[in-house]
């Protein structure tokens, strides 16, 4: 895919995600019996709670409206192997957008979101060196990515999530 025909791709599986698969769900309560228990079991409603916060989806549309601006910016890539990478990570960039749309469908949504979110830490700085050719572009762009994890990151420490800040060790008891 090119850049805008993959960026509107991306907006449609968010939205697929996040109005339709809810809907379709329900739906299928009515002929699915055992799905049914599943949406209305009390026990089960920890595992249907959003896990994932706006934060955290700005920062991946943010990422696809990076990769649209390389795509359509960017040099073009002769190597048969880095296109393939770079189809590679816009494809795992799509798919987590839309796992992470259906947040509240898909129980504990953030640990399958997680699978896809450590390639980025792979894969987006790769897409940066090799599809941006303006040195000053690219610097913009880093500062971009750097800036985005640094805020998640704070606000994640700042109100305590994973709950692995503060540490308390089983000694301190």
């Amino acid at each position: 895919l090119s850049a805008i025909p993959y960026g509107v791709f991306s907006c449609v599986i968010f939205f697929i995600g996040r109005i339709i698969a809810p809907k379709v769900l329900t739906i299928l309560t009515t002929h699915i019996p055992r799905l049914n228990i599943y949406l209305h079991a009390s026990e089960l409603a920890i595992y249907k709670q959003k896990t994932i916060g706006s934060m955290y989806m700005l920062i991946q549309f943010a990422i696809i409206a990076i990769y649209v601006y390389l795509d359509v910016n960017g040099k073009e890539l002769s190597e048969k192997k880095d296109q393939i990478e770079w189809n590679f990570t816009k494809w795992t960039q799509c798919i987590l957008f839309g796992i992470i749309a259906m947040d509240g469908v898909i129980p504990a949504t953030y640990r399958i979101a997680r699978i896809f979110s450590f390639t980025q830490f792979i894969l987006l700085p790769n897409a940066i060196e090799k599809k941006e050719k303006n040195k000053h572009n690219k610097i913009c762009i880093w500062g971009i990515v750097i800036g985005m994890y640094l805020i998640y990151f704070a606000q994640n420490v700042l109100r305590g999530a994973e709950e692995v800040l503060p540490y308390h060790s089983i000694f301190n008891k």
